[in-house]
C-alpha cells in the first residue's frame, strides 16, 4: 500500500491549480497484452488462460513553479481459478516544486537519464537515476543555464505492509533492524550534464554503507554526435555490491526470466526517419560469476520497427530474446536457463488527435513452452 504516495498525489492535485499557466495531460489505455493460450512443458499439457483486462493513466501536471506525475494500473483479472476481480498498482506518484529556476525539491521515484531507459520494456536501469523513490533536491548552477543539475537524494520506502500498515523498510539512521543486521543512514548523489552532442550521468547510492554500494553511469550521444537527425545512442553502467542488479526482468506471456548480477551494462538506440521509426535496447552482465548472474540470463535484447502505412495506420513489429552465455555442462551443477524467443506484430489506428485503436498477435517461445496472446487497446489522450 502506497498511501504516502496517494497523499502527495493528493498535494498534486490541491496545490497545481494555485500556479498560472498550468498545463496537465491524461492519458488512459483500456488494454489486454498478455496469453489465452499456450503450452506447459514441465506438466505436457496445453494451458487456456483468461487474458487480464488492464486500465492504465497516466495524469501529469506541468507549471512554471510546480511539476507532477500520478501514474497506476487497474487490473481485472482471474484469481485461482474461477475467482474475479479487481487489483490496482501505483507505479508512480510525485511532486516537484522549484522556488527558483535553479533548485528544486521532489519527492519522486526517478530523476532518470535517458541513455539507461529501456523503451521497449518501458523501464529504466538505475544506472541513470540520479535521484532516489524519496526526497531529492538539485541545483542546476545559473552560469551554465540548467545543462549541469547537482542531485542529493535521501530514499525513503513508501510501501506498507497491508496487515500491520509498518514500513517495510526504513532508511536507519544507525543500530540494528528486527533480524540483527547492521544498517547504516542510506543517502546518495548523482549528476547530470547536458550537451548538444552529448550527455553524461553520474550516480552514487547507500554512500555511507560501504557493504550495499551502488555506483552507475551513462553516456549518450543525442543526434550521434550532431551528425544525424533523429539518431540518439545511449550507454549505460549499473554497479551493485550486493547483486541486486535487474533480476525481475522478463515476464512475458509464458516466458519467465532475467538479467542480473553486480555489473550490468545497457545500450539503447533510437531512429526517427520520414514515416517510420526504429528502436533497440539491450541489458547485459557479460556472464560474470555472481550469484544473482548464475540464476538468471546472462543477455536481453529487443528490437522494434514502426512502420507508417497512412497518416493514421502504423504497423508496429517487436521482437525480443533472453539467452545465457553459460554452457549446459557447467561445472558448479547450477541449472541453464534456456534461451527465450518473443516476437509480435500490431497495427495502431489514430482515429483523433485523442483517440486511438490498436489490435495484433504476439508469440513467446522457452525450451518446449509456449504462449500466444491478441493484444487490443483503446488509448485516450488529453
Amino acid at each position: 500500500m502506497k498511501k504516502l504516495m496517494m497523499s502527495f498525489a493528493a498535494l498534486l492535485a490541491a496545490t497545481g491549480f494555485a500556479f498560472a499557466e498550468t498545463e496537465i495531460s491524461f492519458t488512459n489505455k483500456l488494454y489486454m497484452e498478455d496469453a489465452f493460450w499456450g503450452h506447459d512443458d514441465a506438466a505436457d499439457e496445453n494451458v487456456k488462460f483468461f487474458a487480464p483486462v488492464k486500465n492504465k493513466f497516466d495524469l501529469q501536471l506541468e507549471s512554471e513553479k510546480l511539476s507532477g506525475q500520478v501514474k497506476g494500473i487497474v487490473y481485472f483479472m482471474d484469481f485461482g481459478g474461477e475467482t474475479y476481480g479487481l487489483a490496482g498498482e501505483l507505479k508512480d506518484a510525485w511532486v516537484e516544486f522549484r522556488p527558483i529556476e535553479q533548485i528544486g525539491l521532489a519527492f519522486r521515484e526517478n530523476i532518470v537519464a535517458w541513455p539507461s531507459t529501456l523503451p521497449i520494456y518501458d523501464d529504466d536501469l538505475q544506472s541513470g537515476n540520479i535521484g532516489s523513490n524519496g526526497f531529492t533536491a538539485w541545483y542546476a548552477p545559473s552560469p551554465l543555464g540548467g545543462a549541469l543539475k547537482i542531485a542529493a537524494t535521501v530514499p525513503i520506502d513508501w510501501y506498507l505492509n497491508d496487515a500491520t500498515y509498518a514500513v517495510v523498510a526504513p532508511n536507519y539512521f544507525n543500530g540494528k533492524d528486527s533480524e540483527g543486521n547492521n544498517n547504516k543512514f542510506n543517502f546518495g548523489l548523482g549528476a547530470m550534464y547536458e550537451h548538444e552532442l552529448f550527455e553524461i550521468s553520474f550516480s552514487a547510492g547507500n554512500i555511507i554503507n560501504n557493504d550495499a554500494r551502488k555506483l552507475g553511469g551513462t553516456v549518450g550521444f543525442p543526434n550521434l554526435f550532431g551528425a544525424v537527425e533523429n539518431l540518439n545512442l545511449g550507454f549505460g553502467y549499473e554497479y551493485n555490491k550486493e547483486g541486486d542488479g535487474y533480476s525481475d526482468f522478463i515476464n512475458y506471456l509464458t516466458v519467465v526470466g532475467g538479467v542480473g548480477g553486480q555489473n550490468l551494462f545497457n545500450a539503447v538506440l533510437t531512429y526517427e526517419g520520414k514515416g517510420f521509426a526504429i528502436t533497440a535496447e539491450g541489458v547485459t552482465n557479460f556472464s560474470e560469476d555472481s550469484k544473482l548472474a548464475n540464476e538468471t540470463h546472462d543477455i536481453y535484447g529487443a528490437l522494434e520497427f514502426d512502420l507508417g502505412l497512412t497518416e493514421q495506420l502504423t504497423l508496429a513489429l517487436t521482437g525480443k530474446i533472453l539467452s545465457d552465455f553459460t554452457p549446459d555442462d557447467r561445472a558448479d551443477g547450477g541449472s541453464t536457463f534456456k534461451n527465450a524467443y518473443m516476437g509480435g506484430a500490431g497495427l495502431a489506428f489514430a482515429v483523433n488527435e485523442h483517440h486511438e485503436l490498436g489490435a495484433g498477435f504476439e508469440a513467446g517461445y522457452q525450451n518446449k513452452s509456449y504462449g500466444f496472446a491478441v493484444p487490443v487497446f483503446w488509448k485516450y489522450t488529453y
